[in-house]
């Protein structure tokens, strides 16, 4: 104990016993220490928001330049919106009336192959990809509903970077009620084209019923969200300087030059260049001292590549051979098992932040303009399909889910749902198939009534 704790204890012996046992538990966690290996680590205090801060813009604006200007930034964020978006999650309708949910089913998949966005571009599955880059991206994206009278359901969509947030106003932007939740967002007219325009130009608030705020929560209270991007920005920027360091060694190794040493009955002077160029050829006088140093090689880029790479693309919550294309070092089981990996992290992002957040906010928003045009979408549970997974070994997969429907493990729609497809559609094909088999009275292996799986020979005494 120091003077400060004698004192302290002499004073409060419940305080003074406090701060030995804080003492102790600080000495018992290397973690907690300041020691050479942790010297120059920041230890920010605070919640969730405290730390968010004006930082989340800063990394956003990192992130959006490497993307632009880095292939690996690029290749990582296209692979994680096609993996988890893909060709769109599809809505299905569950409703206790038939004939309400065939009609529902009908006109959602009609509106949702529309134009819906503000630029007229992108329809509803397109703009799920989009909605899900921004916020990889920027940390967050917001979508505003507005409405548009050329639909068959009047529901339109704004599409915007976190950039249209005054976050000069309210808390980081945003307005809460008593309870803790949004009641309003602060937004621009338009988006600032610098950092000079914040705080200069004019903002409205827009109710939060008519904003879906879609951002991955990593810890309690987050108002806000952060770029995917901030674990590995450093990484991508050093990776991309050692990239251009051993490409530069690579060019001062093409640079062998030849030196011609002059006879010595030619006494004129040459002049020696102090630039090397590929396959250049020097003559120096006689009696020139010529010395050259080894050329550089490559040294371990691979090795040191692949291991970076491997740090990247765990940053995004993807599998090496998914950023890189790699499969060099993959055989099927290896293979197979980091994509079941990757895949887990997938379906987190979509069941807990992409389908809950835009997909619910967006069919919430189509039942209410649905009722003004005379579609009765009462009692309307809404599902959600991803896009289909590759099937990577269809010889060992498609029995193995065979055999799980048949033990009574999976149900049919559940496999369905597994694979994209809609039970209800893949079965109406197969029925209207059939029936066209029968018609024309063909009979083939594909129709499951003509065949059957052998069963194992009962086993004879």
């Amino acid at each position: 104990m120091n003077a400060l704790d004698r004192l302290i204890a002499w004073v409060s012996p419940r305080s003074g016993a406090e701060r030995a046992r804080n003492r102790l538990a600080i000495k018992s966690y290397e973690a907690a220490t300041t020691g050479r290996r942790l010297s120059g680590r920041g230890r920010q205090s605070g919640s969730a928001n405290d730390a968010i801060g004006n930082a989340a813009p800063a990394i956003a604006y990192a992130a959006r330049n490497l993307v632009r200007n880095n292939a690996w930034a690029a290749r990582g964020l296209s692979a994680v919106v096609t993996n988890t978006i893909g060709s769109g999650i599809v809505a299905s309708v569950v409703n206790p009336n038939k004939a309400r949910a065939t009609r529902v089913k009908r006109e959602f998949d009609r509106w949702a192959a529309s134009r819906i966005d503000d630029i007229n571009r992108l329809d509803f599955y397109g703009a799920q990809a989009l909605v899900h880059r921004t916020m990889v991206e920027s940390g967050e994206c917001f979508v505003r509903r507005v409405t548009r009278a050329d639909l068959a359901v009047p529901l339109g969509i704004v599409v915007l970077e976190p950039d249209w947030l005054d976050t000069t106003k309210g808390t980081l932007g945003i307005e809460y009620s008593a309870e803790g939740k949004p009641t309003g967002y602060w937004m621009y007219a338009s988006a600032p084209s610098s950092v000079f325009d914040y705080g200069l130009r004019n903002s409205t608030l827009i109710a939060a019923s008519d904003v879906i705020h879609v951002y991955r929560v990593d810890r309690p209270g987050q108002r806000r969200g952060v770029s995917w991007f901030a674990p590995i920005t450093i990484d991508l920027h050093d990776f991309d300087g050692y990239e251009d360091a051993v490409l530069l060694r690579a060019k001062m190794a093409a640079c062998k030059v030849d030196y011609v040493i002059a006879p010595e009955s030619i006494t004129q002077a040459w002049s020696v260049t102090d630039r090397q160029e590929p396959g250049a050829t020097e003559i120096v006088p006689y009696g020139t001292e010529v010395k050259s140093t080894p050329a550089p090689d490559s040294g371990d880029y691979v090795p040191f590549a692949k291991q970076r790479l491997r740090r990247i693309a765990a940053g995004l919550g993807l599998s090496y051979e998914a950023l890189t294309g790699d499969l060099s070092e993959t055989n099927f089981s290896s293979g197979r098992m980091g994509w079941l990996e990757m895949q887990r992290t997938i379906e987190h992002s979509r069941w807990h932040v992409h389908i809950p957040q835009f997909c619910d906010g967006i069919a919430g928003w189509w039942s209410e303009r649905a009722v003004q045009v005379g579609i009765d979408a009462r009692e309307t549970t809404w599902r959600w399909t991803p896009p289909r997974r590759e099937v990577v070994d269809p010889s060992r997969e498609y029995p193995a889910m065979r055999d799980a429907m048949r033990a009574g493990i999976f149900a049919l729609p559940e496999v369905h749902r597994s694979l994209g497809y809609e039970t209800a559609d893949v079965l109406a094909e197969i029925d209207a198939t059939n029936k066209e088999l029968d018609r024309l009275g063909i009979k083939i292996d594909s129709d499951a009534r003509n065949t059957q799986s052998q069963a194992p020979s009962a086993p004879t005494a």
